[in-house]
């Protein structure tokens, strides 16, 4: 997001109290995933880089993406990640400016604790380091 649009959305003072009278109403309300992505559809789409950087796994249905667990992290489940998310398919994203990039997601969530030791494990390896 650009400087001028970041402004913007942090001086709304007309969507913000629509957003939570909407909220006071209903039991699932979640502003980084209503609000912000609503707003900033409203104020200009077009300055926006119009794609996410977090991978989450939906493919399970429900309120809540999926929580990988040790046995999850494996150097499949990371080059699925890199490649462009749940169920593969090598997408080429575009990044701001639009540059293409080989790479979709620089943050993943939904990963328990005890992923911890097989992802450091992994890294090296899958991320080309250490």
């Amino acid at each position: 997001m650009e400087r001028s649009l970041a402004v913007e959305l942090v001086a709304d003072d007309v969507y913000l109290p629509a957003f939570r009278e909407y909220c006071a109403r209903h039991r699932f309300c979640f502003a980084e995933e209503h609000y912000l992505p609503t707003l900033l559809s409203v104020l200009g789409w077009t300055r926006n880089a119009n794609r996410t950087l977090t991978y989450v796994d939906w493919r399970r249905g429900g309120s809540h993406p999926r929580t990988h667990g040790a046995r999850d992290a494996t150097e499949a489940l990371i080059r699925e990640i890199r490649a462009g998310g749940a169920g593969g398919g090598g997408h080429n994203c575009t990044g701001y400016g639009d540059g293409a990039s080989g790479f979709c997601y620089l943050f993943a969530r939904k990963f328990a604790k005890d992923t911890l030791e097989p992802l450091l494990r992994l890294a090296p390896k899958v991320m080309g380091f250490g």
